[in-house]
């Protein structure tokens, strides 16, 4: 431990920039120091500690470092710190605002070599909160949002990270299933990577809900505002939410409204034909029932999205109450036979029930509806709720059709008056885009008639300049240092940990100090350099008393320096 900061503490007396040899020899230095500390009682030198958090918050300009060798010192550094603070509650209280501010940090060009190592740093400073959680729940508890805003990071490894991470803490309870924790996994189902949302599919089916099967129901009416940012009126205990936080993980308008779907069918997927029943009628007491009484304003945007999206679930064919195979290995043929048969009575009599509700309520709810847009004429979402009611008479026998018709006779003539006229609103937006593409085309006509002549006083300009040229030899380009560099740089290692491992780190097997029998093999094929690993392996007691070790005053104004942003 005290030749490990012996080492790292040279960096503060280098004059010059730090080659790439000598930061290796740093960062085998910090790892080495990592481990060691957590088999040893002994404490890490404060000034050693300090040195680490000034080069993570970019507050030492005095140590001169090329920007990919600064990318490999923070990666390897939040890993020494995070065991330090694994070991000392009030070291941890120092570290966990330095970690949040790191995962925050973004990307502005993604795919580059330089971008991969910002994104190793943002991982093992994700890696290394969940781990403080483990141990310091409290504490990291306040930046679990901004762990959230990480799930929408340009980079998928970043993403992937953050999925596993979160159902891993949701799994054993070190988080609980509250506020919009839930709801920001939900959106990774529509991820852009594939192999995110089918991680996500299966952590969500296999972990959460084989632990918790009510989670969906308990969450789906909350679901739609959340993601609509719809706010309502009566409502006094909602949880707020950071202007960021609102902007990456929420999912309002029209613009999300296909992203909105793909969780709705999600979650109706994994609802029992009780939850199902239950739910419907809640969407039409809350939803419904509050757009005519004016809770929910369909005049904004939120309002309108929120019931349209309830018109979709009340519409999807996943929300009809179905019958489910069942299947045990271990039951005897006839028990199994007797017991689906029983479910599949009890499924048709939720089926009955739900469309004896959707006859006696919710038309008349609907009906109740229909009439409000009406008069506050929000023709949109009055074409959307006539759709629903054509689709909720085909699902009604004759004499169930007949008994609305007396009450209102001239309900299909409206429904297929209001669905004409959506039709034509289409007709006509279809006209005008075909008329733009025909004006477009005439312009390019025009234009291509132009073009036509100056190509021509081109290609004589090109004959006598071609005519010139060929006398010259071709010159082929050459490799800049700058294209090197660049090449070079792709082959910078991926500094990714492993998570919960009981208080360890792995690293990366390049950086960890060879053992005591290659040291063996490497002094009896080289016996002319066994003086050298003699002097190397020098007493620990002989270098307490050198002077490298006693901490210099430019380290204590680093120290200060540091205490002073973390304070801040």
């Amino acid at each position: 431990m005290r030749l490990s900061e012996a080492q790292i503490n040279k960096l503060s007396d280098e004059d010059e920039e730090v080659d790439d040899e000598s930061i290796y020899t740093y960062l085998k230095a910090m790892n080495t120091l990592g481990h060691a500390s957590l088999v040893r009682s002994d404490k890490v030198n404060q000034s050693t500690l300090d040195l680490v958090q000034g080069l993570l918050l970019d507050c030492i300009e005095s140590i001169k470092m090329s920007e990919g060798q600064l990318e490999k010192f923070k990666a390897v550094g939040i890993v020494l710190l995070g065991q330090q603070a694994l070991k000392n509650r009030e070291f941890a209280e120092q570290v966990v605002p330095i970690l949040g501010r790191l995962i925050l940090q973004t990307d502005s060009k993604s795919g580059t070599p330089e971008s991969s190592g910002r994104s190793v740093i943002r991982i093992n400073a994700v890696k290394t909160l969940a781990d403080l959680c483990v141990r310091y729940t409290a504490l990291v508890e306040p930046f679990l949002p901004d762990m959230c805003v990480t799930m929408k990071d340009t980079d998928p490894m970043v993403r992937e990270t953050i999925v596993v991470i979160f159902v891993q803490l949701l799994l054993e309870e070190f988080i609980k299933v509250k506020g919009a924790f839930f709801y920001h996994i939900l959106t990774m189902l529509s991820d852009s990577d594939e192999t995110i949302r089918e991680l996500t599919v299966y952590l969500i089916k296999e972990r959460l809900l084989a632990k918790n099967k009510s989670l969906v129901s308990q969450s789906f009416i909350k679901g739609i505002f959340h993601y609509n940012n719809c706010k309502l009126k009566h409502k006094f205990h909602e949880r707020k939410i950071r202007e960021k936080e609102r902007n990456v993980l929420l999912l309002p308008g029209k613009k999300n409204e296909s992203r909105r779907r793909i969780i709705y069918d999600f979650m109706l997927e994994h609802l029992d034909p009780p939850s199902k029943l239950k739910i419907l009628m809640k969407l039409n007491a809350e939803i419904f029932e509050g757009a005519c009484e004016k809770f929910i304003d369909v005049k904004q945007i939120e309002g309108a999205c929120v019931v349209k999206d309830v018109i979709y679930i009340v519409s999807n064919d996943r929300m009809q109450a179905s019958s489910t195979s069942f299947q045990d290995d271990d039951m005897h043929e006839d028990v199994a036979a007797a017991v689906e048969n029983q479910i599949n009575q009890a499924v048709n009599v939720i089926a009955e029930g739900m469309k004896k509700f959707k006859f006696q309520i919710m038309t008349q709810t609907l009906m109740k509806l229909r009439q409000f847009l009406i008069q506050n004429k929000s023709p949109g979402l009055l074409v959307d709720v006539s759709k629903l009611l054509s689709k909720l008479l085909s699902e009604f026998n004759k004499d169930q059709i007949s008994e609305i018709l007396d009450e209102y006779p001239d309900l299909r003539r409206d429904i297929d008056r209001d669905i004409s006229m959506s039709n034509d609103m289409t007709d006509d937006s279809d006209s005008d885009s075909s008329e733009e593409q025909s004006s477009g085309k005439k312009a390019l006509e025009i234009t291509d008639v132009s073009n036509a002549e100056e190509q021509l006083s081109d290609d004589v300009a090109k004959k006598v300049s071609q005519e010139t040229v060929a006398t010259e030899p071709l010159k082929t380009p050459k490799a800049t240092p700058r294209k090197i560099c660049e090449v070079s740089l792709t082959g910078m290692p991926r500094m990714v940990l492993r998570r919960f491992s009981a208080l360890t780190y792995p690293g990366v097997q390049a950086w960890k100090s060879p053992s005591h029998s290659t040291i063996a093999t490497i002094s009896e094929l080289e016996p002319s350099n066994k003086s050298t690993l003699d002097e190397t392996n020098m007493c620990v007691d002989d270098l307490s008393d050198s002077e490298s070790i006693q901490k210099p005053n430019k380290i204590a104004r680093l120290a200060e320096s540091v205490a002073d942003v973390t304070i801040s």
